[in-house]
């Protein structure tokens, strides 16, 4: 199978798309490690706070280590979402397509799976922390689940596609209009269709 090159040149608007469950599946994965290690009956809608309120029951170190070791498997990883691949190739007709995460995946595990689920973007930033996400204000819109940086880049006059998830449906709800800078989306084609596609 050919590869489609795309001239970068022609793209000017850039898109940046978290990866952690925005793209990747991860909190289920992580769900069933805590579950099996340490005999927590938790489900992914009990997660109704970003900064994960799993901390309180086995401590914060132990779900970091959960999100870390999350992606030692990666073949256990879904998709949010199976049309992600032909959304993402969409938007790369018209958008710099930048992965934009904190993932504490290894680089290695994640572009592999990245690879394997027929992924494909023009960029890779690796940021330290969530709270890194903050600083970049050259993207013209963003994709992500983190109500912080949803909130942050709206305030900022952003456009953000909010992926709902437990964690922020109460932001999701707040979110709605037609000039709404937050766009809570259910899934990937919706934001083919809010985008004018």
């Amino acid at each position: 199978m050919a590869e489609i090159r795309i001239n970068l040149e022609d793209r000017k608007k850039r898109i940046a798309i978290d990866l952690d469950d925005t793209i990747a599946d991860v909190t289920s994965n992580v769900i069933g490690l805590i579950r099996t290690e340490y005999g927590i009956d938790i489900k992914k809608e009990d997660i109704t706070d970003y900064n994960i309120n799993l901390f309180a029951k086995i401590g914060k170190d132990r779900v970091l280590d959960a999100f870390i070791r999350a992606w030692d498997d990666k073949s256990k990883i879904a998709l949010v979402d199976k049309d992600i691949p032909r959304v993402m190739a969409e938007l790369r007709k018209e958008y710099v397509i930048d992965i934009f995460t904190a993932t504490s995946g290894k680089l290695e595990a994640v572009l592999a799976w990245l690879y394997t689920n027929n992924i494909r973007f023009d960029n890779f930033v690796h940021l330290r922390s969530s709270r890194e996400k903050l600083g970049f204000s050259d993207y013209d819109a963003f994709i992500d689940d983190n109500p912080m940086v949803a909130e942050h880049y709206s305030s900022a006059g952003k456009k953000v596609f909010m992926l709902r998830q437990p964690w922020n449906e109460s932001l999701a709800f707040a979110a709605s209009g037609p000039d709404a800078k937050i766009v809570p989306v259910s899934c990937w084609a919706e934001i083919l269709a809010k985008l004018g596609k």
